[in-house]
This record gives structure tokens, C-alpha cells and sequence, in this order.
């Protein structure tokens, strides 16, 4: 589930020119606006960071041998089990085949064995009846005793040489199934290290993958501020400019990624150049658009309130050059470039800039506004106390 803040649940992506270029036939717009103002809200601090993913390998090869199947390229998607590369197996499959050879063989010799130690243990069982009744001699008992002795020796020694054939072959196997080289999870392919026809020893690389489904924020924190990030359950909103999420209701319209997301470890040993130190956080990537090496902006609770310059979220609409918020300049619709800085319920707080306070931004009927278009203001939105404590403004 896509967090909105601090985006504006109405957020227009549209060029500057389309903003102020009015049509042929002017109407006065009909809109709902909202005072700017000067309010005591809770401080966040902004951080910057960068985006790593959870998963990284670097696969080697198992087994020693040539590539000769290498399907995947820098860049494709693969999936858990999908084949990465292929080693020469002949060596292997002549050791299967061998050692295959091998635990036929000494199952025949077990048999043959086996069917010689019956004939020799009912030898030995009528000869041991015959000495009983003084038929036959002592000799001829031990002589039937050995024959059987050593039928068991043999089988013994059979059967050890089937375990070892069995152990080869299954080895053999292994080495087999080594030289396919498989995805271990879902990722895509970084880099190559090998190429095809090229010779690989064992521990060799053959390729890098990184996974995109399961990525994380790490952001560089100030001393002064980890302590509020150590208490639990601590939450920092995240605004990713290069992931976009689609606008509900306005198909092909996208905002950058914007979440709040709870912190999941602080590495506690901080840069010692910086005193910062690293903050995890991790994020829904479901649609793997997040890529490692992503900048980030955090926003940390610094504790505190200030007074702040904050605009309704509604107002604020963004173009390929930025936020802007249209105001009501006496009666007419003006453009006005903005920088937010972190939400405060349902209304963000700005950079210091044009909009001061007391000043009117629409935040009903702003989609399609163009500077100068004449204004017909059906409603204004009621005044009402700020909550500076709010930490979510979804």
C-alpha cells in the first residue's frame, strides 16, 4: 500500500509552460481555496541516503570447467532455480557412467554370492547333523565352517565395494548438478565475469546478481538525532524522486515514492568524520522500480516544534520543474514556485519563499488552472487548530 505523504493527494504532473499558458476563450474558475499560514508544528529533519538491496551475490563456480551455455546478459531478470551458466560436463557424466558400471557389477557379484553362501550354509547344516551322529569327521565340519566364513568375508567385501560405488556415483552426480549454475533468488544480473567458451576453476565468479524485490534505505543520521530513532516503534517518512507511483484517478500521471516506514536497525558505529551514523530502513519494492544506488530523502523526527509556513497538501501541484501551489492574486490565479520541507497532518510545512502568511492557495480546482485565469471562489476552507504532533499524514 502506496503512503502518500507528503504528496498531495491530488498531484498534477504538467509542464510550466501548461501552467501558464491560458486558452483562447478565458472562463473564471470555480474553486475552493485555503489560507497560508504561520503555525507551531512538531520539527523534522531532512537526511539524505541511498538505496541498497538486501540481496546481493556474487556466484562462483562449484566445480572446475568450460562454459558452454551462458544465457543471461547484464541487465535481464531472472527468477529462484532459472540457469545461469552451464560447465562442460563430460568428465562428470564419464564418472557417473563409471561408477554406475561399478555398483551393476558388484550387485551381480553380491548375488552370485549370496546364492553361494546358501548352498554353502546348507553344506554346513547337514554335515554339523551327520557329526552328531557320528557319520562324518570333525574335518570335514571345519572345512564346511570355512567355505561359509569365508562366502561371508566376500560378501562383506562386496557390499563395501557397492557402498563405495554408491557414494562415487552419487558424488559424481552432485559434481554434475554443480556445473549448472542456478539463481539462487530472484535478482537481476549486474555483471558478467565470465564469458562463453572460457575456462573456470572452482570458487571462480561467473556473475553478480542483486535482488530489486527486497531493497532498504540507508540514511545517514546525525548524532544529535539517533537517539529519537532508538526509541521503538520510531517512524521516518522517505521520498524517493526517481521511483514514481502512479496518481489515483489520473492514468499516466506519476509522483515521486513517498512513505513512512518504521526504522529497523541503526549500525552503532557512527562515521567518525561525519558522527553520522547509518539508519536501515526498509521499503515496499513490489514493482522493483527502486533501484541500489538511489538517492533518498529521509525525514527524522528532530523533537521540538517551531513555527513553520505549512499550506493545505491540496494546494501543492508539481511539474517537471518542481512543487508549485496557485494562489488567489486578487481575484485572479497566479503561479508560485514552492519547497516542501515535511508534513504536519494533513498540511506541510515550506521553505521560506513568495507564499507568506494570511496569503489564499486553491486546493479545489487547481488541475487545470493557468496564471491570470480569473477566480470564482465558491468556499473557503475553515480555519482550524494545527496538530503538530501528527505523524502520519497520509
Amino acid at each position: 500500500m502506496r503512503m502518500n505523504w507528503p504528496s498531495p493527494a491530488r498531484v498534477v504532473v504538467a509542464t510550466a509552460a501548461a501552467a501558464l499558458t491560458a486558452p483562447a476563450l478565458a472562463q473564471p474558475a470555480t474553486v475552493v481555496v485555503d489560507a497560508v499560514r504561520l503555525e507551531e508544528v512538531e520539527v523534522w529533519r531532512q537526511v539524505t541516503g541511498e538505496l541498497r538491496s538486501l540481496r546481493r551475490s556474487s556466484l562462483a563456480a562449484e566445480e572446475p570447467g568450460l562454459v558452454v551455455e551462458l544465457p543471461v546478459e547484464e541487465g535481464d531478470a531472472v527468477e529462484a532455480g532459472d540457469v545461469i551458466a552451464v560447465l562442460d560436463t563430460t568428465l562428470a557424466q564419464i564418472a557417473i557412467d563409471s561408477a554406475s558400471a561399478q555398483i551393476k557389477a558388484t550387485e551381480s557379484d553380491i548375488k552370485r554370492i549370496n546364492v553361494e553362501r546358501a548352498q554353502a550354509q546348507r553344506d554346513l547344516d547337514q554335515i554339523t547333523r551327520m557329526t552328531s551322529q557320528e557319520a562324518t569327521s570333525v574335518t570335514e565340519l571345519e572345512r564346511a565352517q570355512t567355505a561359509v566364513d569365508r562366502l561371508d568375508a566376500q560378501l562383506a567385501r562386496a557390499q563395501a565395494e557397492l557402498s563405495g560405488a554408491i557414494a562415487r556415483h552419487r558424488d559424481a552426480i552432485e559434481r554434475k548438478d554443480d556445473m549448472t549454475i542456478r539463481a539462487p533468488f530472484p535478482a537481476r544480473v549486474t555483471r558478467k565475469r565470465t564469458e562463453l567458451g572460457q575456462w573456470v576453476d572452482r570458487g571462480d565468479e561467473v556473475i553478480e546478481l542483486v535482488s530489486l524485490r527486497e531493497i532498504e534505505a540507508r540514511l545517514d543520521v546525525p548524532e544529535s538525532l539517533i537517539w529519537r530513532l532508538d526509541q521503538a516503534s520510531t517512524k521516518v517518512r522517505l521520498r524517493i524522486e526517481a521511483m514514481r507511483d502512479p496518481v489515483e484517478g489520473e492514468p499516466g500521471r506519476t509522483v515521486a515514492h513517498e512513505e513512512l516506514a518504521e526504522v529497523a536497525r541503526i549500525i552503532p558505529d557512527a562515521d567518525p568524520r561525519t558522527r553520522q551514523f547509518t539508519v536501515r530502513v526498509p521499503i515496499s519494492n513490489p514493482l522493483g522500480r527502486g533501484r541500489p544506488g538511489m538517492s533518498v530523502i529521509g525525514f527524522v523526527p528532530a523533537g521540538g516544534f517551531a513555527p513553520e509556513i505549512t499550506v493545505h497538501k491540496d494546494a501543492i501541484l508539481r511539474d517537471d520543474a518542481g512543487e508549485f501551489v496557485f494562489f488567489d492574486a486578487d481575484g485572479k490565479a497566479m503561479p508560485a514556485r514552492i519547497r516542501s520541507k515535511y508534513a504536519a497532518g494533513d498540511r506541510v510545512a515550506i521553505m521560506p519563499g513568495q507564499l507568506q502568511p494570511g496569503m489564499r492557495v486553491i486546493v479545489e480546482g487547481n488541475e487545470r488552472l493557468y496564471a491570470t485565469q480569473d477566480l470564482m471562489v465558491s468556499a473557503e476552507l475553515p480555519a482550524k487548530p494545527a496538530d503538530p504532533t501528527a505523524k502520519d499524514a497520509g
